[in-house]
């Protein structure tokens, strides 16, 4: 109950924006040793699309920063969120056999939710390795988010940008950075400095699609962009 209170308190600046609303509830997920448990998850609702891919990131970041661990299954619009464990572990991303049949799960131990299920078990194994790298490095930089789509990696840390992409994103507009959006068909807003003290721009980018993905924001290019100047609320017609 006080992790659902602490949730209802993180989550309470999303209340005032328009066009969804902050939905929680829970679902049996399974832990180590092969034991199930329930496990919250929050999303942001709208009425015409569901939960909202992209307010997920800004909902996860938010419940970090009052001291929950979150889990953003790949491409889904739901944060599974969890009181982190009193001693820490350095292995908190294991693998294990698919719930949902063949493959192999990526599970994220703090919460029990998994994260993306692969095919090939070496694989996944590489990519829970790394997983747990970022991890100890986000944990030895004592930082809530290493990086947020849709924000340049210096502004993370300013309320004031970090509430303008949540305006953004809560308006219907994807962040730039998901792993799992193809920015070919959907553009992607990203905040990054401006030269002007106090003030950022925004810039609106369509990526060409690699075989490997969108080329990195620091290398880009190719990228169709068009950018205003903003402080912390954009205007109408991005």
């Amino acid at each position: 109950m006080a992790t659902l209170q602490r949730a209802d308190a993180a989550l309470a600046g999303f209340l005032d924006r328009p066009r969804g609303g902050v939905a929680i509830s829970e679902q049996l997920v399974r832990r180590p040793l092969g034991w199930t448990a329930r496990c919250a998850f929050a999303w942001w609702h709208t009425t015409l699309d569901g939960a909202s891919r992209a307010v997920a990131p800004f909902m996860a970041d938010v419940l970090r920063r009052a001291g929950l661990a979150t889990t953003e299954p790949h491409g889904s619009g739901y944060v599974f969120f969890a009181e982190p464990p009193a001693e820490q572990s350095d292995t908190r991303f294991r693998i294990a056999p698919a719930a949902g049949g063949a493959g192999w799960d990526l599970v994220d131990e703090f919460t029990g939710a998994s994260v993306r299920t692969y095919d090939d078990r070496e694989w996944a194994q590489g990519i829970a390795e790394s997983a747990n790298g970022e991890e100890d490095a986000a944990r030895r930089a004592a930082v809530a988010s290493m990086d947020l789509p849709g924000l340049s990696a210096d502004l993370i840390e300013d309320e004031q940008f970090r509430s303008l992409a949540v305006e953004l994103a809560t308006a219907g507009h994807m962040p730039y950075g998901l792993a799992d959006v193809d920015y070919t068909q959907t553009p992607g807003f990203h905040i990054y400095p401006s030269a002007e003290p106090g003030r950022a721009k925004v810039a609106r980018l369509l990526e060409p699609w690699g075989r490997s993905g969108p080329v990195p924001a620091t290398r880009r290019p190719n990228a169709k962009s068009s950018s205003t100047t903003r402080t912390s609320r954009p205007t109408r017609g991005f």
